[in-house]
């Protein structure tokens, strides 16, 4: 099963209908327009979980993502000592951390610095493993674009006093138990959920 994101839509390209009500799937041979940018874009913004079915789920979403210039980024689902999560709050959503990779920049030093400068973080900081990739379709300069989001789990052992990166639109930070979780998802994107499902969290 492979996933791509617009917004707060959310494109399925899968080879089992059985796993999905009936009726909620569209069916695409390797050669149908709807594999395309344009016809893609025109289908998707009148359903919110458009769900397509697939001999080759991998080479359905490759052949999507080649409609599309590729951005590479990272971030990061940051734990302290106490098992809380690094969250912060940007443009009306609670986030996690993360950015574009830099010329000639590992993912993995992306991902650390990204945590770094968005959360005023200076020591503690390491990364542990990888979790997933996440692709994101959106407009950037009136151009259409997707930025696939390499994250990683992280630990942070220090105890300083964390500021969020303002001028980045980030207004808050908070430490967050998973035992209050589902109350910040209940604003966020659907890529942050599934990060949050690859680290092995049981979102309702």
């Amino acid at each position: 099963m492979y996933k791509l994101f617009l917004s707060d839509r959310t494109i399925t390209l899968d080879d089992d209908a059985a796993r999905y009500p009936a009726g909620r799937t569209v069916r695409v041979a390797p050669s149908d327009p709807l594999l395309g940018k344009t016809k893609l874009l025109q289908k998707v913004r009148n359903t919110k979980n458009l769900i397509l079915i697939t001999d080759d789920p991998r080479a359905a979403y490759e052949k999507i993502l080649s409609g599309f210039p590729a951005i590479e980024a990272a971030g990061g689902l940051t734990l302290n000592p106490a098992g809380e999560i690094l969250m912060i709050f940007r443009h009306t959503r609670w986030d996690l951390p993360k950015g574009k990779r830099e010329a000639g920049e590992s993912l993995e030093s992306c991902a650390l610095r990204e945590v770094r400068e968005e959360c005023g973080i200076e020591s503690g900081l390491t990364l542990k493993d990888f979790l997933l990739t996440t692709c994101h379709l959106y407009q950037l300069a009136g151009k259409w674009v997707s930025k696939r989001t390499h994250w990683y789990r992280m630990e942070y052992a220090a105890r300083e006093v964390l500021r969020p990166q303002t001028e980045e639109g980030i207004t808050a930070l908070a430490w967050v138990s998973p035992s209050k979780l589902d109350t910040y998802l209940r604003t966020t994107y659907p890529t942050i959920v599934d990060v949050f499902r690859a680290a092995g969290y049981r979102i309702e």
